[in-house]
């Protein structure tokens, strides 16, 4: 059969519009729905398994910073990740609650370092247990974070750490014995000054521990905690007694700090990282 498709007839407007009408009473007035099966795009699904990824790696690897961080997560398909894309997904984090940050100073010249950590909601996002907030006393997960960065830090210097450690039923922040001496040292972390401080310490004493070593995260906190000590220490000098700032901990000799003589540590030659 031959069909000639050039040139179309001609069709005034009125023909077309009666022959549309025809068509349309052979059609059903309903049109059936259909459900269509739509799959979330392969980024949303990538982006999910990057945060869980991400959510782990804080919690194995939990004091490395930003930019070391970002180098070292790998996930299927994405090679490296970016310093940009990084800090966009752990602030993300940071906002759903599942992530806290922290700003610590480590060493005596350069910026503060960024550490992020899981809060509870964070852990089970991960599927990590125990899913806690806090610690001795209702301790804060930046509390906690702070106690075990400075217990690996002595730790990988050949000190042996306890984070939560007693002597005799007192349990301290950080507990330290000194392999060469075997002297016991505890470490108290001020986040908060609540003139306690004082007390603590004396009761640490007295538990057994031989020198007690106060860590504060700023000198404006460390000036606090030194005037609450001044009135008793001035009446009663106590050099078994030793207060310093967080980076001192991290980078100058932890004997020279809690032999110390004096009640506030001071570091005369300024190392930097």
């Amino acid at each position: 059969m031959k069909v000639n498709l050039f040139p179309l007839p001609k069709i005034s407007k009125e023909e077309m519009i009666k022959n549309n009408k025809e068509i349309l009473k052979k059609l059903s007035p309903i049109v059936p729905r259909q459900a269509w099966s739509v799959r979330a795009p392969r980024i949303v699904e990538v982006e999910s398994d990057l945060e869980k990824a991400v959510l782990k790696d804080f919690n194995q690897r939990p004091f490395f910073g930003v930019a070391e961080r970002c180098k070292s997560i790998t996930l299927a398909g994405i090679e490296t990740l970016s310093m940009d894309r990084g800090i966009v997904i752990f602030e993300k984090l940071v906002a759903d609650g599942f992530t806290k940050n922290l700003d610590l100073q480590l060493s005596a010249r350069g910026r503060k370092t960024k550490f992020y950590f899981l809060t509870a909601k964070g852990r089970i996002k991960a599927q990590l247990l125990p899913a806690t907030d806090s610690g001795r006393g209702g301790r804060s997960l930046q509390h906690r974070f702070i106690q075990n960065l400075i217990a690996k830090r002595l730790q990988d210097r050949n000190f042996n750490t306890t984070v939560e450690g007693d002597i005799n039923g007192k349990k301290v922040d950080v507990k330290v014995i000194d392999p060469e001496n075997n002297r016991k040292v505890s470490i108290e972390v001020m986040l908060s000054t609540e003139n306690t401080e004082y007390m603590q310490a004396i009761k640490n004493l007295f538990a057994g521990y031989e020198r007690v070593v106060i860590v504060c995260l700023d000198t404006k906190s460390l000036k606090l905690v030194q005037k609450n000590f001044s009135d008793n220490i001035d009446k009663n000098p106590d050099h078994r007694i030793t207060i310093c700032l967080l980076w001192h901990v991290m980078q100058c000799d932890f004997k020279e700090i809690y032999e110390y003589k004096n009640l506030v540590y001071e570091d005369n030659k300024k190392k930097g990282f």
